[in-house]
């Protein structure tokens, strides 16, 4: 926030009958601070949607359990031309085979799984078919498990 804003600011609550407080200088200087960063983020993202042909996107920001920021931009359904919003759903499709293939490799060097043992000792009450199956076949999409979605 600039130096003339904080004073108009500053102005129009001692105006109001509201003295200044320490506080809330703190705050609307936090405010300030949140607003640059999340226009800088805006420009950020347009840039990189621009450069990357990338057709919509969803972002949200929080600050010490607040949200600060939570936008979307762009076209989520290109054919229909439907405005991506805050409530739009997307397919996450394969974005999760990373985060699953680091969090299994991170529990491997940890002792916790075993590539070779069978799912089944981590999950109960799975079907009789899907018992022998192993965490590397799953991790190679090589289980055999019929697409179930």
């Amino acid at each position: 926030m600039s130096s003339r804003a904080r004073l108009v600011l500053l102005l129009g609550l001692a105006l109001a009958g509201n003295a200044p407080s320490a506080a809330l200088a703190a705050t609307a200087q936090t405010s300030a601070t949140i607003a640059r960063a999340n226009d800088r983020t805006r420009t950020l993202l347009k840039a990189s949607m621009a450069e990357r042909h990338i057709p919509a996107l969803q972002v949200a920001v929080i600050v010490h359990g607040r949200i600060v920021m939570s936008e979307a931009y762009g076209v989520a359904d290109v054919e229909q031309h439907v405005a991506a919003t805050r409530q739009t759903l997307f397919p996450i499709n394969s974005a999760t085979k990373s985060f699953t293939g680091l969090a299994i490799m991170q529990l491997v060097e940890a002792g916790k799984v075993d590539l070779e043992n069978p799912v089944s000792r981590y999950i109960d009450r799975l079907p009789a078919a899907w018992r022998g199956v192993r965490i590397r076949h799953l991790l190679a999409h090589a289980s055999g498990l019929p697409n179930i979605v």
